[in-house]
């Protein structure tokens, strides 16, 4: 039979040693995640916010009483070192330096997360944003230029220019002023009653509903929409349709122009209202 030599050194274990290894470096990153940052709040005396590229989620909440705008950085602390945070102009402006950052492969949990507190009647800006954005009543104007893929949700505005070139998605709640809405992208786009005129102009694929109008109507359909006015009564309507989709409007127009080119199934509700 076989005995081991006892002077003999014990035998390695190379494999054992790096599963050992292994499971000690996975249980340090669940332990151990990569660092966060929380960047001091910083405030500004300013009434309007601009986003110009961002990765990550924003909440715009309102104050009464201030005329400062509060900006609070948390995330990432790559992420974080990468946003800046200026007074321009007297507008406060995001930006974030996204050099060798992939936009297609982003893990949420990899990004920034923004707080904004703004004096009530601010001007907001979203530009370039990969993300979600949540603005209380803001009462104030709202500018959207969304060219990456974000959702946005806004309380009550005094007016609002949305444009979408990229992928949006996009809720807002009353309107004081006019509306102007262009998408040229993807976007679905839902609003409150909008108290001024109406200017919707969709050359992409989108999916517009609006609650009421008051003033005049203005859309444009060249690309897949359907756009439907619940309700409301507007002086005029003017319809241009030239794509594929569906236009429905259950509101009174005392005059009206409709012009369909395309394959796109119009429904108006008559001046009486029936």
């Amino acid at each position: 039979m076989f005995r081991p030599d006892p002077s003999s050194p014990a035998p390695s274990r190379p494999a054992r040693g790096r599963r050992t290894a292994a499971a000690a470096a996975l249980l340090t990153a669940l332990l151990f995640p990569l660092p966060a940052a929380l960047a001091a709040p910083q405030e500004f005396d300013a009434r309007a916010f601009r986003i110009e590229d961002l990765i990550g989620d924003v909440t715009v909440t309102v104050a009464t009483g201030t005329g400062r705008v509060g900006v609070t950085l948390d995330g990432p602390s790559d992420m974080v070192d990468r946003t800046s945070v200026i007074l321009r102009n007297g507008e406060v402006v995001v930006d974030q330096n996204l050099d060798g950052v992939s936009r297609r492969n982003v893990d949420h949990d990899d990004t920034v997360r923004i707080q904004v507190s703004v004096p009530a009647g601010s001007a907001v800006t979203i530009g370039n944003l990969i993300g979600e954005a949540r603005i209380g009543d803001l009462d104030g104007p709202l500018t959207l230029a969304l060219t990456s893929a974000a959702e946005v949700e806004a309380g009550r505005v005094a007016r609002a220019d949305l444009r979408i070139s990229g992928a949006g998605a996009v809720t807002v709640g009353d309107v004081a002023g006019p509306l102007k809405l262009t998408i040229s992208g993807a976007g679905a786009v839902t609003t409150g009653a909008v108290a001024g005129a109406v200017d919707v102009s969709i050359s992409g694929a989108g999916h517009v509903d609006i609650a009421a109008v008051s003033g005049p109507v203005s859309i444009d359909m060249s690309g897949m929409a359907d756009v439907a006015v619940r309700g409301g009564h507007t002086p005029r309507l003017e319809a241009s349709i030239s794509g594929l989709g569906s236009l429905s409007f259950d509101g009174v127009a005392d005059s009206r122009s409709v012009r369909n080119s395309g394959i796109a199934s119009v429904r108006i509700r008559d001046d009486s209202g029936r």
